[in-house]
């Protein structure tokens, strides 16, 4: 049986919502009084936690989902998210937050997040050596079925380039000791790393610094990304490349490019303009069609599921990038 710890306003209410599952609940009404974060067992290293989240709590309990985030799953819900409230969570290596509104749909996004398969879409290398956004790269990774491996050095670049099948490469400039001349010698020699699309990224707060400008970057890399941007462009592009092939097949079962027109008109303009055709079309609604058409379904509500507590790391994409590296 899984185990849940809600730290909820409203824990009687929302309790219900696991009351039909697989669950057992340990319930901590907000605010936490001393007594009873005495009484948190965070030594457990199984289940999750459902916490509400805002910006006049989130300070007194951040501590503690920290902890809890080390051996457990939090989930934090949330009516908005403030960029003081980003910060602390993200600080902390939380990323699942869902809206106040859609808290029922808790016990269906956790089903969702226990079904994945690391590595069956292939490998991003990550050059990392922060421990709080290495647990972030590697949850929203793993999310969508990829494998994040980390290294903390470009010692370990080639070596790892080579024994996995590597898709991408993320590269933290703001790693210590990072050596970009090295890196960019590296690159330039290094066949099978060009070949890659290389994301650079790291903390905006220390800025971008002339060496990284003129050191040949802007060959390796299009962008220097904040870390927000980061994570945003991950889920945004994992997410896309898991839904649209199911997509597809549903249009190539449904023959959607040869009738699409059937969006627009109206039956009499269909029977006038399109007879021929209308007494021709392949069927759609043979077994097979249908058997592919209904896993298809399936699989894009498992995944839209599964990204409803990342969507509020999408940033606007009406913003432009922090910094191109074009020159």
């Amino acid at each position: 049986m899984r185990q849940v710890m809600l730290f909820t306003y409203r824990n009687a209410y929302l309790s219900g919502y696991f009351s039909d599952r697989d669950y057992s609940l340990l319930q901590y009404p907000l605010p936490l009084s001393l007594s009873r974060k005495d009484e948190i067992d965070i030594s457990c290293d199984r289940g999750y936690v459902v916490a509400e989240v805002n910006d006049l709590n989130i300070k007194d309990i951040s501590g503690i989902l920290g902890k809890l985030s080390q051996s457990r799953k939090v989930i934090c819900i949330a009516e908005s998210v403030s960029e003081t409230l980003k910060e602390i969570l993200l600080d902390r290596g939380i990323i699942d937050l869902i809206g106040t509104r859609y808290a029922a749909r808790i016990p269906d996004y956790i089903d969702s997040i226990e079904d994945r398969d690391p590595a069956k879409l292939g490998r991003i290398l990550i050059l990392e050596d922060h421990k709080a956004t290495e647990k972030i790269l590697n949850e929203i990774i793993n999310r969508f079925d990829y494998e994040a491996i980390f290294i903390d050095s470009i010692e370990y670049l080639s070596e790892s380039i080579n024994k996995n099948n590597i898709q991408m490469i993320l590269l933290n400039l703001g790693m210590e000791d990072l050596n970009l001349v090295k890196l960019i010698s590296m690159y330039n020699s290094h066949r099978r790393m060009r070949d890659l699309p290389v994301i650079s990224y790291k903390d905006m707060d220390k800025g971008i610094f002339v060496h990284e400008i003129i050191s040949g970057l802007n060959r390796l890399t299009k962008v220097i990304l904040s870390k927000e941007e980061l994570f945003s462009f991950l889920v945004d592009i994992l997410f896309r490349k898991k839904v649209i092939p199911a997509v597809e097949k549903i249009n190539s079962s449904m023959k959607y490019n040869e009738t699409s027109f059937f969006r627009e008109e109206t039956l009499s303009k269909l029977y006038y303009n399109r007879s021929e055709f209308l007494f021709s079309m392949t069927n759609i609604l043979s077994d097979e069609n249908i058997e592919i058409i209904l896993k298809a379904l399936k699989d894009m509500e498992k995944d839209f599921i599964k990204i409803d507590g990342l969507r509020w790391l999408i940033i606007d994409k009406s913003r432009d990038p922090s910094n191109q590296c074009n020159g």
